[in-house]
């Protein structure tokens, strides 16, 4: 569990600079990855609850079947569920209330992101099924 949490933080300081979702029209997806990093970084969300929602992501999808063979949706699942955690840019200038504005979570930037959180799962359960264990409840 330690080695994916350094594995998380590592993501989170080499991320580079966070920008604001104004800017990111002109970025390649992996930028627009790495640039949600440094935001999650920037809003101060600490690995640990990073890690939660990847494991509760992959605790999800065992529930509903879905296997590793479909990888590429569990790892957009990993990135949904992560990069709603920072993102968003709420300006206003001299009073007047601007709409906020919040970067599209769209396709090749949520697989870069899920393939690095699938990394993070993987280290984190060392190949542990976490949807089969056993039980035991007192009561009806």
């Amino acid at each position: 569990m330690q080695k994916s949490l350094q594995g998380i933080a590592s993501y989170l300081t080499g991320a580079g600079e966070a920008a604001n979702a104004y800017s990111l029209r002109d970025k390649s997806a992996k930028e627009r990855a790495l640039i949600a990093f440094a935001r999650l970084r920037d809003a101060s969300i600490p690995p640990e609850r990073i890690l939660q929602r990847v494991i509760a992501v992959s605790a999800c999808c065992d529930a509903k079947g879905i296997d590793q063979r479909q990888r590429e949706y569990r790892q957009v699942q990993y990135a949904k569920a992560v990069h709603r955690l920072a993102s968003g840019t709420h300006k206003t200038t001299s009073g007047f209330p601007m709409p906020s504005k919040y970067p599209r979570s769209e396709g090749q930037v949520l697989r870069h992101m899920g393939a690095w959180l699938e990394d993070i799962e993987s280290l984190a359960l060392n190949g542990r099924d976490i949807g089969n264990h056993s039980q035991t409840r007192s009561g009806p």
